[in-house]
């Protein structure tokens, strides 16, 4: 009986967009939300008209406790931003303008891994972005990914790195991080920082 019960429970979260898994290693938990196209939405009329003002399309995915997931793209890359209360973070700049490793960076996979401490506060994001390698004389020859890590802290979300794995990323996630993302929008009004 107790199986049956865990299939269902599976089969809800898979349902809608959430899926758990518990570290073997720890008490802590990660959490997957979807972020396949045709699982996501549009992004809300007030926060979508701030990226379309920028040229920018959003579309709003599974978040999960108070934190909301955007994928945000221009016709050639895109990332994610993260929003808590009233305040909005992106991964542009790691994502798009210090990348050193493809062109083109978009976002990779069909999920987000979602960190928490041993009482489910949220404590991190994963996320993979692929992009065109650079091969033997600048020409764009394969395609590569890399796993971003962020710690999550509602006052201001700070990137860990780049991970050539998910297990990687989640030892940076739990590392020094220090580098603070840009804020972009706070009470739904841009922001500078």
């Amino acid at each position: 009986m107790r199986c049956a019960r865990n299939d269902k429970m599976a089969a809800v979260l898979m349902v809608t967009g959430i899926y758990l898994i518990s570290a073997m290693s720890s008490d802590a938990a990660a959490i997957y939300t979807s972020i396949e196209e045709g699982k996501c939405s549009a992004a809300p009329g007030d926060v979508l008209a701030q990226y379309q003002v920028r040229g920018l399309d959003a579309e709003e995915c599974h978040g999960y406790k108070g934190w909301r997931l955007f994928i945000v793209s221009t016709p050639e890359r895109s990332w994610i931003d993260l929003r808590y209360g009233r305040q909005t973070w992106s991964t542009e700049r790691v994502v798009v303008h210090e990348n050193t490793y493809g062109h083109f960076p978009n976002i990779g996979g069909t999920a987000v891994e979602w960190g928490t401490t041993t009482r489910g506060v949220p404590s991190s994001i994963i996320f993979r972005i692929d992009a065109q390698g650079i091969g033997k004389e600048g020409i764009m020859d394969t395609n590569t990914s890399r796993y971003y890590a962020i710690k999550l802290n509602q006052d201001r979300p700070t990137f860990c790195g780049l991970a050539m794995t998910n297990e990687e990323a989640r030892v940076l996630a739990t590392g020094k991080c220090d580098k603070p993302l840009k804020k972009i929008m706070s009470d739904d009004k841009t922001s500078g920082n």
